[in-house]
């Protein structure tokens, strides 16, 4: 009885070993498994690295994908020319106030309207208030100002991703009417809370409007209320103006490279100082901000691109603009 007993405790602890013995095999193989697929992963990981890298030791290049003729027909000039971020449709402005947007790849026209202008009236001018938010402006021939915005929506079907521009008019159809002659140079300065529009006559005024932005609460609309007027004569003809916006500097650029710094921030033209950007007979051909709208960008008749910016001063001067970098671009 007694070997009985002792044969089947044997014979249970055989298969309970054989049983450890499985299942100790089986975890070995997952734990060899696991062990290659960590290396794997590690691998793969570095090679997807090493392509992303590897194009930075090469030499840089460009190839033409696609020509086409210009959208709309290239009778009229252009004006603005934008592509939304994803690189699929971009936007034509034109003198006459026509907004064409077409595909990017295929030069086909996808979208078309015209701004709300009238008939006896023209765009003298164009300016952009918010390259970010797609914010633009034009000058009219009588005097007014109109801003538009253009965005896009996306929509996701089963099988493709669409893009619908849209057009707006961030604060309502009807031109801002701020001056009694064609609005040939302007410049606009706009934040969330306030806008301001700086511009010039025929007979050397510069004038500086500051606009306070109203929320409706109804229909969540925007309205400008003008709050401040500031005017000062200029010594020549103009030949470029800016406003940050932040609205705390002005710059007036004549013909023989004087640039003229106003401080706004009181909404007043305070002439703060007069900087010689370019030396000789050097002209002054360009006058841009960066972005970021702190910055200038001023270039000239001999092919150099300067850099400058406003710099805490220890004079008399709190802030003095210098010149921090320059660069010749025609070399």
């Amino acid at each position: 009885m007694e070997s009985t007993n002792l044969s089947r405790e044997t014979a249970q602890s055989q298969r309970r070993w054989k049983m450890r013995k499985v299942v100790d095999t089986i975890a070995r193989r997952i734990v060899q498994v696991g062990g290659i697929g960590v290396i794997a992963a590690i691998a793969l990981i570095f090679i997807f690295l090493l392509s992303v890298v590897y194009p930075l030791f090469g030499s840089a290049s460009v190839e033409s994908t696609v020509e086409f003729v210009v959208p709309g027909g290239g009778s009229e000039n252009t004006l603005y020319l934008s592509v939304e971020e994803q690189a699929e449709i971009a936007l034509r402005v034109t003198e006459s106030g026509k907004l064409i947007f077409f595909a990017v790849a295929s030069g086909e026209i996808t979208h078309q309207e015209s701004l709300p202008i009238a008939q006896d009236d023209r765009i003298t001018s164009f300016n952009v208030v918010n390259e970010h938010d797609g914010i633009l402006s034009v000058g009219l021939a009588s005097g007014g100002v109109l801003f538009f915005q253009h965005q896009y929506e996306l929509e996701f079907t089963d099988s493709q991703r669409i893009i619908h521009p849209q057009v707006s008019y961030p604060y309502g159809e009807d031109a801002f009417v701020i001056s009694d002659e064609a609005l040939t140079d302007y410049a606009v300065g706009a934040n969330e809370e306030s806008l301001s529009i700086l511009f010039t006559t025929s007979d050397r005024r510069i004038t500086l409007l500051t606009f306070i932005k109203e929320s409706s609460f109804l229909d969540e609309a925007v309205t400008l209320e003008m709050s401040e007027r500031s005017e000062v004569t200029a010594s020549d003809h103009v030949l470029g103006l800016l406003v940050d916006p932040e609205q705390e500097w002005a710059y007036v650029l004549d013909p023989d490279g004087i640039l003229s710094v106003f401080d706004i921030r009181s909404s007043e033209l305070r002439l703060n100082e007069k900087v010689s950007v370019t030396q000789g007979d050097v002209k002054p051909t360009l006058l841009k901000f960066l972005t970021g709208g702190i910055s200038l960008l001023i270039g000239d008749s001999q092919g150099y691109l300067s850099q400058w910016f406003q710099v805490r001063n220890e004079g008399d001067l709190p802030f003095h603009l210098t010149k921090i970098r320059d660069t010749n671009i025609d070399n």
